[in-house]
């Protein structure tokens, strides 16, 4: 008797234990409170708004233009006196892998910031994903959310054709990335345009940009068809 009533005891342990695992895939299979998943946010024209929001803000095109060191500040034609940030310029040891002062180790040339790639992943994304957002509405909005993802695909194309200009610039020809990376890919394959397949490219972006994009630009600091062009 007594090892029956153990034995009915490991089962009921055991019949509990399987029900709390069960119920706690339950409790901790919930979408996270701080982010958005991918299957959210190419759902959501807004939420879409806001990913290319932050493409725009990391071109760094205020940076660029109004806080850094100029592009002069490479050659003999300025001195930029940043104290020990300026290092790499005034002293003349520049090169691709040394373009950071050693203040706080900042980078005070955005165009030689091989960092760029990383806004032109995120705008791979984007490009890829967009035409994913319309498919979610409703027949009634999807061709009104058509209209609008075409245009925000237009400006990412933009973003990434003034990213390509930004660092040819500095460094000539630059691997082509039209497509995101993902893990797993084989990277030894990706080799370096020539300076004239870079710029090729990035014409061939403005002009896409521009087929896109309104004459006018519904939103201030965003790029349109004028933008496009004159790049």
């Amino acid at each position: 008797m007594n090892r029956y009533n153990k034995y009915k005891k490991n089962i009921g342990i055991l019949t509990i234990l399987v029900l709390l695992l069960s119920a706690c895939t339950d409790i901790l299979d919930k979408a996270p409170l701080d982010k958005y998943s991918d299957a959210t946010v190419w759902t959501d024209i807004n939420l879409s708004k806001s990913y290319l929001s932050n493409c725009y803000y990391s071109m760094e095109v205020a940076r660029c233009i109004f806080m850094e060191v100029p592009i002069g500040s490479a050659s003999d034609e300025l001195f930029t006196a940043r104290g020990l940030s300026s290092n790499p310029y005034n002293v003349g040891d520049m090169t691709a892998d040394n373009t950071r002062g050693s203040y706080y180790g900042s980078n005070w040339y955005r165009n030689c910031n091989w960092g760029l790639f990383s806004n032109i992943q995120k705008t791979n994304v984007f490009i890829e994903k967009i035409d994913l957002v319309a498919d979610a509405y409703d027949e009634s909005e999807k061709a009104a959310i058509k209209v609008e993802t075409d245009i925000l695909k237009g400006e990412a194309m933009f973003i990434r054709a003034f990213m390509y200009t930004q660092m040819c610039r500095t460094y000539g020809g630059l691997p082509i990335l039209s497509k995101p990376n993902k893990l797993g890919d084989d990277y030894s394959s990706i080799t370096r345009a020539t300076f004239k397949e870079t710029v090729d490219f990035i014409v061939a972006e403005c002009n896409a940009a521009a087929e896109l994009l309104p004459l006018k630009a519904n939103r201030v600091g965003k790029g349109y068809k004028r933008s496009s062009f004159s790049s």
